[in-house]
């Protein structure tokens, strides 16, 4: 029957240590890993042994349903993108992979959907880099072969983040936007050994591709506004309707969000990596270091410069819009 006549049923909560069954399959949870765009996030082990993340996600309108279905449903198309490429088995471990999913009724027009997907490993990357901000707020000293360290860490992480991700956009882009590829939704493994591994998650915002160029849908802003090409905030400052008349930031609105995202989330990555250049004398002591130091200030002043504007203008669309408001 659809979704509004179903009778009200009920399975097991989700908690550690609590023993839920998916699709036939028997689930042990562990401990909550986090909340994604619309619910939590529980880490558990499959029946083969492996680690799987399962995301829980509240549905009070049909609309909301749907929308939560799709999530799986796109997650399905990713991966047959993904194994069509010649890496596919290699770009598979860096995206979740849909292994089961629950609709549960709670009443008339209430429904709790839940994703089991493979688990990416390692830290958010937005932990990661607040982690290291806070740190350098208590930092008085740093010796010359840390912050040689520091300088080549920052240039490895931007390079690898977009090594490794960019081909996973381009590998289903043609199917699927992410919408929302932010520290966030990015996780990283091997800080400590070098041996850097990045996952994208949480495709809660993912839509159709091609619905999304259609315009179907395509007004529905979503993600992180700090991270939005200047074509998004024109929709959202304009509405479509102008951004029709303006062929160039159409064609971005409608194919590069992922990849402008990308981007910036790397820049962001280098620049908050990099150690304090204002007292970096040793790395300027060196000719080839001393080189670039100039143009390393200038790209840490432009971006201080743009994540504060950014931070500016999205804030307060941020707390109307979480606080269930409405943005005039």
């Amino acid at each position: 029957p659809p979704p509004s006549q179903r009778q009200p049923e009920r399975r097991s909560k989700l908690a550690a240590g609590a023993s839920v069954t998916f699709s036939g399959k028997p689930f042990h949870i562990k401990q909550p890993l986090g909340k994604g765009s619309f619910g939590e996030v529980w880490g558990a082990w499959a029946p083969d042994g492996s680690t799987v993340a399962i995301k829980e996600i509240p549905c009070r309108s049909e609309k909301d349903l749907v929308r939560v279905v799709a999530e799986g449903q796109l997650l399905k198309v990713v991966r047959e993108q993904l194994l069509a490429t010649e890496e596919g088995p290699q770009l598979l471990e860096r995206v979740p992979v849909l292994v089961a999913s629950d609709v549960e009724t709670l009443a008339l027009s209430e429904w709790r959907v839940r994703l089991v997907m493979s688990e990416i490993p390692g830290r958010q990357l937005e932990e990661v880099l607040e982690s290291r901000r806070q740190a350098e707020k208590l930092r008085r000293t740093i010796t010359a072969p840390e912050r040689r360290h520091r300088l080549g860490e920052a240039c490895r992480c931007a390079g690898e983040l977009i090594v490794q991700l960019a081909p996973i956009l381009e590998a289903f882009s043609a199917k699927v936007y992410h919408r929302d590829v932010t520290p966030r939704n990015i996780q990283v493994s091997g800080l400590e050994t070098g041996e850097l591994k990045f996952g994208l998650v949480d495709f809660g915002l993912a839509v159709s591709a091609e619905a999304w160029r259609a315009q179907r849908g395509s007004s529905d802003l979503g993600g992180d506004g700090r991270y939005w090409p200047s074509s998004a905030w024109f929709a959202f400052g304009h509405g479509m309707r102008e951004l029709a008349r303006h062929p160039r930031m159409q064609q971005e609105y409608h194919t590069c969000l992922d990849v402008h995202s990308l981007g910036l989330s790397a820049v962001r990555c280098f620049v908050e990596l990099l150690p304090n250049l204002d007292l970096a004398d040793d790395l300027a002591a060196d000719p080839q270091v001393a080189e670039v130091m100039p143009k390393l200030r200038e790209v840490r002043t432009a971006w201080s410069r743009y994540w504060a504007d950014a931070r500016r203008f999205w804030q307060p669309i941020f707390d109307a819009f979480r606080g269930a408001g409405d943005f005039d």
